[in-house]
């Protein structure tokens, strides 16, 4: 069932854009697109996914769909929507970005479509336009499912994601600007003053 949520926060925005194997993957894994994003317990995001996988369930087991996504949650195979708090640093420690939050997962093996451009935000983005990156909001449309085979499961395909506003950078991913260096005399490929080109190159 496809669900779009709203103003999310993207982590591993290379993820969208590139193809890469899930951390769990085995080697043999194929290479996906792949979304990470927070959203608040209890949202309107919240309650969208859990309808989802709701009715998909449900659509499954023959109406015994609340019994069959306790199974699949206590099972550890709830991958759509993880508890944020379980993602800790080396030391065990929540880590700030994630604490408290939900995160949603969804994946695919074919590139989704990435907007966030023009004046209306639907035109396309490349991850060279640097527009997209990891602590920005996200609206992302996902497609929730619930498989059997080889093991009963919920997860999600990604189908699109569109930038909708800024937000602080998390894991580096920012550039230096010119203001940020010192002027270096010379540096426009002329002699620094007192020195001739030939004296420069073996001083």
């Amino acid at each position: 069932m496809k669900v779009q949520i709203k103003d999310a926060r993207l982590f591993f925005a290379r993820n969208v854009f590139v193809p890469s194997k899930p951390r769990t993957a085995g080697a043999d894994a194929k290479l996906k697109y792949q979304l990470e994003a927070a959203i608040e317990p209890g949202s309107e995001n919240h309650r969208l996914i859990k309808a989802a996988l709701l009715s998909e369930a449900n659509a499954k087991t023959a109406g015994k769909g609340v019994e069959k996504l306790k199974q699949i949650a206590a099972a550890g195979n709830l991958w759509v929507l993880r508890d944020g708090d379980l993602r800790v640093d080396v030391e065990g420690n929540a880590r700030p970005e994630y604490k408290g939050k939900l995160i949603v997962s969804a994946k695919n093996e074919v590139r989704p479509l990435i907007l966030g451009g023009g004046p209306d935000g639907r035109a396309p983005l490349t991850a060279e336009d640097g527009k997209l990156y990891s602590g920005c909001y996200v609206n992302a449309i996902i497609d929730v499912q619930i498989g059997d085979k080889p093991k009963w499961q919920a997860y999600a395909y990604l189908l699109g994601v569109q930038f909708t506003r800024d937000g602080e950078r998390t894991g580096g991913g920012s550039v230096a600007v010119a203001d940020d260096f010192e002027a270096i005399p010379g540096a426009d490929g002329n002699a620094a003053p007192g020195q001739s080109a030939a004296d420069s190159l073996f001083a």
